[in-house]
């Protein structure tokens, strides 16, 4: 219920796979996977490119996957590490659907870099931010060590964690969030905010709030385009620079919500909408998919 890509899913139906292989390992990665839809028909992978040797390079790449999601619950954040793509090597991948061959789209220059446009990554994070919701706002209670952070009065927030195993989230604000039951009417305060993934900066923008006759209007403006933390191997940053959708899709959001402080507790309401989306087009032409 919380999961979204492109339109929207059509069903949630449980599957029984009749294979369901996959392994990603330094001399290369190889899948296999056969199963069912919910519409009755039959789906193929079948991927292997080890015959190829050790890889060469890898690297930590902000998968573009959120780029093409029309109706957002969330900025989900998707982040790829020891990222790379399949290389020209062995028996060419397989994918039918109900006995179709199932072409992948392909980068420029395939003949110089001899890549397939299937990506493999091991190990990935991902990260929601503020899920859409609709109801009670609660009060912070900042007593879990670690997932709300607050300033030295104790009132403003300055951050908020979520940790799994070795994966960590946090999203953070310059200046603190305020308690929005303190703000005086009609004087708008902004500030920044940013995201790290497992320790890198991701992206971040401008959060505004207003009060104005007992509600409180606050934004979440994404301005911040993702940037590697570290260098890219060269095909990968001429991709992510020929191509700029996987640098600039995260500055295609924004987050509103509308708090009711007249209720006890207070109500929101709060949704993500895209203010621009030609950047996933644009890849989609690019890579002929």
């Amino acid at each position: 219920d919380r999961y979204v890509v492109g339109g929207g899913t059509g069903q949630w139906v449980e599957t029984d796979f009749e294979v369901a292989q996959l392994e990603i390992r330094s001399d290369g990665a190889a899948a296999d996977a056969r199963f069912t839809d919910v519409d009755g028909r039959r789906v193929e992978v079948s991927v292997d490119d080890r015959t190829a040797g050790k890889r060469r390079s890898a690297a930590d790449l902000l998968a573009p996957v959120s780029s093409g999601i029309d109706q957002p619950t969330s900025l989900m954040l998707v982040y790829l590490h020891g990222f790379d793509l399949l290389r020209h090597s062995g028996e060419p991948p397989t994918i039918r659907i109900d006995g179709r061959r199932v072409s992948t789209g392909t980068l420029p220059g395939s003949f110089i870099h001899r890549r397939h446009l299937i990506k493999t990554a091991s190990p990935l994070t991902v990260a929601t931010i503020c899920h859409n919701r609709s109801g009670p706002l609660l009060t912070v209670e900042p007593q879990a060590p670690g997932s709300v952070l607050v300033d030295d009065a104790g009132t403003g927030i300055v951050g908020v964690t979520s940790t799994q195993g070795p994966a960590r989230a946090c999203m953070s604000f310059t200046p603190p969030l305020p308690p929005l039951g303190q703000l005086d009417e009609n004087r708008a305060l902004h500030g920044e905010w940013k995201v790290d993934v497992d320790g890198d900066l991701i992206t971040g923008g401008v959060w505004r709030a207003l009060r104005r006759d007992g509600r409180v209007e606050l934004t979440l403006d994404v301005t911040r385009k993702w940037a590697p933390a570290r260098r890219l191997p060269a095909l990968m940053k001429l991709v992510t620079t020929l191509i700029p959708v996987f640098r600039r899709w995260p500055t295609t959001y924004r987050w509103t919500a509308d708090i009711d402080l007249h209720k006890d507790p207070p109500t929101m309401t709060s949704i993500w909408e895209r203010v621009g989306s030609r950047s996933a087009s644009l890849y989609r032409r690019a890579t002929r998919s």
